[in-house]
């Protein structure tokens, strides 16, 4: 629970600059039009954002906002629930949600961040242009590789799928670690018997990547009761 905390907090950060962009987007739209006076402009620019305010922005969602972490089951929601921290003025929800992360911490995470979706821009382009065989990206799931890897504490160990390079990039891999494994050059930990994107680092505490999805559950079941 705390992981995910961390996590949707790191995320709610994100929405909150984007929204706020949003917003005086908007305002501004309503402003340009001719035939309306200010004091309408604002009551219409400030009826707009309650609107926004009532749902998730998202393409054909159906879903609602929601301050609480709980499972769900389909016959409750018409949709299922986006869980904030934050709302649209970068402001707390509820107290007893917010991780408390330092300015540091947060920048940090917001470097890498976007240190990630540099990389992958790059990587893709390469396999693209058959420099190298097989590449994933990470789009739209950085916010939950930082955050997930933030809650946890240095020495636990990640059994991870193709898409969380972040969660290596958060505990230290370095990007000529990464360019290395995806090229599968003689300075590759594992001398190329991998495919590119299925990193592992025994120092870092993060096992090999298998390509096929859910195996890491009986991998991590299969590591504790060892």
């Amino acid at each position: 629970m705390a992981a995910m905390r961390c996590m949707l907090g790191v995320r709610g950060l994100l929405q909150h600059a984007f929204y706020r962009n949003s917003a005086s987007f908007a305002v501004r739209n309503v402003h340009a039009g001719p035939d309306k006076t200010p004091r309408q402009d604002r009551q219409m620019s400030s009826q707009t954002l309650d609107l926004e305010e009532d749902k998730p922005q998202f393409p054909g969602s159906r879903s609602e906002f929601t301050k609480k972490l709980e499972f769900i089951t389909p016959d409750v929601y018409n949709g299922i629930p986006v869980y904030r921290v934050l709302d649209r003025q970068g402001k707390i929800i509820e107290a007893d949600q917010d991780p408390k992360l330092s300015k540091e911490a947060v920048y940090d995470m917001y470097h890498k961040m976007t240190l990630l979706n540099t990389m992958d821009r790059i990587l893709y382009e390469s396999q693209r242009q058959g420099r190298i065989s097989f590449y994933m990206t990470n789009y739209g799931e950085e916010a939950t590789h930082m955050g997930s890897a933030a809650a946890l504490n240095p020495g636990d160990v990640v059994f991870g799928q193709y898409r969380e390079a972040g969660v290596l990039m958060y505990r230290g891999f370095t990007l000529d670690q990464f360019m290395n494994q995806c090229y599968g050059n003689n300075e590759d930990v594992g001398r190329g018997r991998q495919m590119p994107v299925h990193y592992g680092s025994k120092e870092l505490n993060f096992v090999t990547i298998s390509s096929p999805l859910g195996t890491q559950m009986p991998q991590e079941v299969s590591w504790w009761e060892a």
